[in-house]
């Protein structure tokens, strides 16, 4: 069984017009078994492949995966891939407990799947269709 058959949902399922939630393509910070996690929306015409090779999975593995690094400079996110390329770059809404529980831990479950907004978050994770990964984390400059 995977993780989010096992666990309380992170949230409750709700109907969320597209446009609205402010959700709509950008990832956004959560908490997933107490660790901080970063969900990734994958909105056709981006490239941020989810590939097994790249540690992917549906379970939430114990260590980070070697080669994903996520830097963290203030509300500036940028992730690479283990080989090297950028993943995802931009400015997030991070809030000041999220950002302190990814420094004192050093790492950030990824996760991702078949969900373009945060309505359909909920049941992507239903049908199993959600893939994590542990990345260790960088801090850069302006970290808060």
């Amino acid at each position: 069984m995977g993780v989010w058959e096992e666990a309380e949902p992170l949230m409750a399922p709700t109907v969320v017009h597209p446009g609205v939630s402010r959700f709509d393509g950008a990832p956004w910070p959560e908490y997933v078994h107490g660790r901080p996690a970063l969900v990734v929306p994958q909105v056709p015409g981006l490239a941020r492949p989810v590939l097994p090779g790249d540690g992917w999975s549906d379970e939430i593995p114990a260590e980070p995966h070697p080669g994903w690094e996520l830097v963290l400079d203030g509300q500036h996110v940028t992730i690479t891939r283990p080989d090297g390329t950028e993943w995802f770059e931009g400015l997030l809404f991070l809030t000041r407990l999220w950002s302190r529980a990814v420094r004192t831990r050093g790492n950030v479950v990824l996760i991702a799947g078949a969900f373009a907004h945060l309505g359909e978050f909920h049941a992507a994770g239903e049908a199993g269709a959600l893939r994590l990964v542990v990345v260790r984390v960088r801090l850069a400059g302006g970290a808060s």
